[in-house]
Formats: structure tokens, sequence, C-alpha cells
């Protein structure tokens, strides 16, 4: 059985993914996913595949944090209609309760970001990422 519909491998047997370990396999995936590559969420999804090839100036990390913010707010907005609709089918660890910071920087051909975060629980966490470009 499936539970919001993740799995994970660990000792080559398929197991959830739930909890903290979930939200940040969302976002993840929200930020990695191309925008409006889903035609039932049309918010899904991030344009920072278009940066990579592309050259770094002043406001390409300023672009990029730009753009993981309102990805995350997106979020964040689908997040909180599914938790009114059914709320018994999200434990708070899993909710995206603030974002606390996301810390851009350019290194030669790649920006890289840091995202802060709390879940509806105080509990923070961080997901890293990088973009070349």
């Amino acid at each position: 059985m499936l539970e919001d519909g993740d799995l994970s491998v660990r000792s080559s047997r398929a197991q959830l993914v739930s909890g903290q370990d979930k939200l940040k396999q969302d976002l993840d995936c929200w930020l990695k996913e191309t925008y409006g590559s889903d035609r039932f969420h049309p918010l899904y999804g991030s344009v920072l595949g278009q940066y990579v090839g592309g050259v770094i100036n002043d406001n390409t990390a300023f672009f990029l944090k730009s753009e993981i913010i309102r990805v995350l707010t997106n979020f964040q907005k689908l997040q909180l209609r599914r938790v009114q609709a059914n709320p018994a089918s999200f434990s708070s660890q899993q909710l995206l309760d603030e974002i606390v910071s996301v810390v851009t920087s350019a290194n030669y051909d790649t920006i890289n970001a840091v995202i802060s975060y709390n879940t509806a629980t105080g509990t923070t966490g961080q997901i890293g990422m990088s973009v070349g470009v």
C-alpha cells in the first residue's frame, strides 16, 4: 500500500517516504520539474533549467533566488488547499510552514542555493541545489 504516493528503497526493499523526508522530496521535485509541464497543475515546476548555458552576471543569482521563492510559495499555497480539503492525509512534519532563507552563490559556471525552511512542528530543514549555467 502507498502512503502519500511515495516510496523509498532501503536494504533492497521499497519503503515509504514520510514526514520531513517527504517534504524534502516534494520540494526537490517542484524545483527540478520544468514549469508548466503538468497540465493538471499549471503552476507546478520551475524555470531554473532555462539558466543552463547562460551567462552568469550580477542578476543571475538574484533571478534564481526569486524563482526558488516563487516555486516554494506556490508549493505552500497548494499544500494549504490540500490540507484544508483533507487534513488527516498530512503530518505536521511534512507541512512547509516558513521559508527561512534562500542563499545563493556563484562559482564560475554554477549557481549554488541553500534553502532553509521550518515545518509546522518547528523543525528546521535545508535543501541544497546547484544549477549549472
